[in-house]
Formats: C-alpha cells, structure tokens, sequence
C-alpha cells in the first residue's frame, strides 16, 4: 500500500543506493531530489480533494493520477535539469523519485495510473494502465486503506528523526507529530469500521488532515534535514 509516507520512504531508500554514484557536489541535490520527488505525484490530491468538496467525484479520475503520475512528467523533469546545468542533479533525483512513485502505484495501489497522459487521451492506442480491473476492493478495506495514510507519515517521520540524530540533530518536534500521527490512524482504524457503509465520510476523516496539515508538513521536514539527508546518504555503502 503506497500511501504518501510509503513512498518517502522508499524515496530514501532509493537515495541511499544511489546518491553515493554521484558526485560529492551532487549528493544533496540528488538524495533530496529523489525523496522528494517520491512524494511528488499527489500533490493533484489538492485539485482532487477541491473537486470531493464540490460534490463532483466524478472529476476523480480526471485530476488523480493523470499528469502528475505520467512517464510524460518525469521526462520533462529530466529534459529540465538537461537544459538547466545547475538544476541537473535535483532534477535527475527529481525524475527518478517521480519513477518509484509510478511504480509503486502501478502494481500495489489497486486501482488504475494514467501513465501515457496525454497521448492516452488523444485516442492515439495508449492505455490507461490498471492491473487490478477486475479486482473490486471492499469499502471497509479502502477505508482502512486510508487510514494507513497516517501510519506512513508517523513511520517516515521516524526514520527522518533517525536520520536527524545521527548527527546531532534531536528532532524532537519529530517526535511530537510522530505520536499526534499515530493517535489519528487509532482513530482512522476506528472510523473505517464505523463508516465502512459510508465511505464518503472516512474519506473525509482522512482526507482533511491529511492534506492540510500532514502532507506538507512531512514535505516540510525533508526539505528542512536536506543537510542531514545529505551526510548520511554519503555516509551509506555503494
């Protein structure tokens, strides 16, 4: 379940394997590229959650994983950091975070990525990718699905306060949104029983602190340890 967290996750996991290849000047931008590219793709969670309020889910699969969950953009990206040298090394991590997230989401989402967007909509013979068409998910287990959402946070803010103390950095306002996380997917865990005929509302017990406090609040934190991710991905082994 790639929740927003999971990805970050991998991201740094990517980041470790490979900012050690890049050169020593590079291991910033790429490591922090990768990781935050990783969670990239759903900011269109924002424009989505806008359509929900609105009352048109019907937008769902018009705005959520169509431009920003496309091989299209992380080419661009990479064409970007190409034609902009002092930009090559975030965008290549960029890119690359962008990649793990499409992948991720193909295969262990359950749902369909419109990874070919646009050409996929120019009737041009490019599918919309979903390899669990004929799988129908229970509304219980999607609203438990959700909940995991803060569980991913709780956990990739844990490894960045790891990552934190490491050199010296006590990251104890880390810990702090680690267990305010932890108590809202108890909650989550509890909603997604009680709303599995409404699962309308679970989106919105979820959805609503998810976006407008724990997403970029998490971005916000890599971006803030970028020296801290900087020095251990150098310090991990090729």
């Amino acid at each position: 379940m790639p929740q927003n967290g999971f990805h970050g996750l991998f991201g740094l996991a990517t980041a470790g394997a490979l900012a050690t290849r890049a050169p020593a000047a590079a291991t910033q931008p790429l490591a922090v590229g990768i990781v935050l590219g990783s969670m990239l793709p759903d900011l269109d969670l924002y424009p989505t959650g806008i359509a929900f309020l609105f009352k048109h889910a019907e937008l769902t699969y018009v705005i959520h994983r169509t431009a920003t969950h496309s091989l299209f953009l992380a080419l661009l990206i990479l064409l970007l950091g190409l034609a902009v040298p002092r930009w090559r090394w975030a965008c290549i991590g960029l890119s690359v975070g962008v990649g793990t997230h499409l992948a991720l989401d193909t295969f262990f989402w359950f749902t369909q990525v419109d990874l070919f967007w646009p050409f996929s909509r120019m009737d041009m013979g490019l599918p919309i990718v979903n390899l669990w068409s004929e799988d129908k998910l229970s509304a219980l287990w999607v609203n438990v699905r959700e909940a995991f959402e803060f569980a991913a946070f709780a956990l990739l803010l844990g490894s960045l306060r790891g990552i934190a103390l490491r050199f010296g950095n006590a990251g104890a306002s880390l810990v702090k949104w680690e267990r305010v996380l932890w108590g809202c997917f108890a909650i989550a865990l509890a909603t997604a029983f009680l709303f599995r005929e409404a699962s309308t509302n679970q989106h919105f017990v979820v959805t609503t602190p998810y976006l407008l406090l724990f997403l970029p609040y998490c971005w916000y934190q890599v971006w803030r340890l970028r020296s801290e991710i900087e020095e251990w991905a150098k310090g991990r082994q090729p």
